[in-house]
């Protein structure tokens, strides 16, 4: 499981203001998210934040 609300300190995205979200991920993918978040100096949290957030992004310009 993943707590999104680790190594704040670290200059993650995330605030007190935020709330707390659990994720269950398969072994593999979450070695390669921190393999990745230690590769580009990111907490997985951060990478996490990052990947969704673009992915949403790229969700709000294929909407009409």
């Amino acid at each position: 499981m993943v707590n999104c609300k680790e190594n704040q300190a670290q200059g993650d995205t995330m605030n007190n203001k935020n709330p707390t979200t659990s994720i269950r991920l398969p072994v593999d993918l979450k070695a390669k998210l921190q393999a990745e978040s230690e590769k580009q100096g990111r907490t997985l949290s951060n990478l996490i934040i990052f990947v969704l957030k673009q992915y949403v992004d790229q969700l709000d310009k294929e909407t009409p």
